[in-house]
């Protein structure tokens, strides 16, 4: 089967290139589209095929008129199709050109299936099923699917109009399944399948070492719940305890750097710019425990590698985290918004018998390999394509 992974940009995310290098291993070839960030990859396996679209208004000048070529002189009715799309969507030279370097490699090197993994991108890519039948799957994660919906409205409509037609969802939790099937989107095509991790070595866990280390890994944006960690961290630090707090991501700094100097925690919190991941391991492993303060999440994966290195958590209860940790066996869950509870946990993780804590990190290891491995990665998605392309 001809499977495009198309997330916009390439290499794209961790959990999106192990889906492009399990789909290519199991036999599948595999399509990515999208804007080369850096240098171009390289993948070992054949079955990967990169079709780098143009990255700026000029390049695209130079090359459509090759795509268009090739186009017309290998299936002329896809080409007269497509730009009577075009001409329907856009008007004007620019916008015409910048829409032909976007949607003509996908119709060029038409795949089976057309896998989106940011649903707010279906519109740009509907037209694909509807002119060309191909199916279309979409991911749904995070706060395009938490939170979009709830404070845009013109979201809510997009998916609504357009999910009861889409061949299949890949859900990353049972949670938000069960807001996409409020969206529309059919129950019994919508498949739960876990990120997969490898159990790592388990880290030595500090009991005795002051301060205590505290790490949160995402993007900065208040769907994170910085802000909250930094008042959790207020908190502890009134009541004495010594810690410090590593924030690694990317985005604008400013709000957090403001509260930050306001709360008087400059010598207790640092900030630290989007790394590779191999470094945000290693910055993981040198800490004591791993802060998740978002209000909302699918389940987070950086909160799932924590528990396969035996790193012990504490996240908010929201989303699809309590798939994830039970609250006081493979980690801790507070109430999303409350900061006062985050820092007590923070303080009861961290306060610890050793043995308990211990004892907790290996059950946390245990149900990793258990419910997020990647042979049930494999499976699901070998499921998943097969049940989708069965689909009328």
């Amino acid at each position: 089967m001809r499977i495009a992974v198309y997330s916009g940009i390439i290499p794209s995310t961790v959990f999106i290139e192990k889906l492009i290098t399990e789909l290519a291993e199991t036999g599948h070839e595999v399509y990515l589209f999208g804007q080369i960030k850096g240098k171009k990859p390289t993948y070992s396996n054949k079955l990967i095929k990169v079709f780098p679209m143009p990255g700026s208004f000029w390049q695209a000048v130079f090359f459509i008129p090759w795509y268009q070529f090739q186009l017309l002189v290998s299936n002329p009715g896809n080409f007269f199709a497509l730009k009577k799309h075009i001409q329907s969507q856009q008007s004007g030279f620019r916008k015409r050109t910048r829409l032909w370097a976007k949607l003509i490699l996908p119709v060029l090197h038409q795949p089976d299936v057309f896998h989106i993994q940011w649903a707010k991108s279906l519109a740009d890519w509907f037209f694909l099923k509807e002119l060309f039948g191909v199916k279309l799957a979409v991911s749904l994660r995070g706060s395009q699917i938490n939170i979009s919906p709830q404070i845009e409205p013109e979201t809510a409509a997009l998916y609504q109009g357009l999910f009861p037609r889409v061949d299949g969802f890949h859900a990353v939790s049972h949670a938000i399944a069960e807001r996409a099937i409020g969206l529309g989107a059919q129950k019994e095509r919508i498949q739960v399948i876990y990120s997969a991790q490898k159990t790592r070595e388990l880290i030595r866990l500090n009991t005795t070492k002051e301060p205590c280390r505290l790490i949160s890994v995402g993007r900065f944006h208040w769907v994170k719940g910085y802000s909250l960690a930094l008042e959790a961290v207020k908190h502890l630090k009134d009541a004495g305890v010594s810690l410090h707090y590593t924030i690694v991501g990317k985005g604008k700094q400013e709000e957090i750097l403001l509260q930050i100097q306001l709360l008087g925690l400059q010598d207790c919190v640092s900030l630290q710019a989007e790394k590779p991941h191999t470094e945000v391991l290693q910055l993981m492993a040198e800490s004591d425990i791993m802060v998740l303060p978002s209000y909302e999440e699918g389940i987070a994966n950086v909160v799932l590698e924590a528990m396969s290195m035996g790193l012990p958590v504490v996240s908010s209860n929201c989303g699809g985290m309590q798939e994830a940790i039970t609250d006081g066996e493979t980690g801790f869950l507070f109430e999303s918004g409350h900061a006062q509870e985050l820092a007590s946990k923070i303080q009861l993780c961290y306060s610890q018998n050793p043995e308990i804590k211990a004892a907790m990190v290996k059950k946390a290891q245990e149900h990793i390999r258990n419910n997020f491995s990647e042979s049930a990665f494999k499976s699901g998605f070998s499921r998943f394509y097969t049940q989708m392309a069965d689909t009328n």
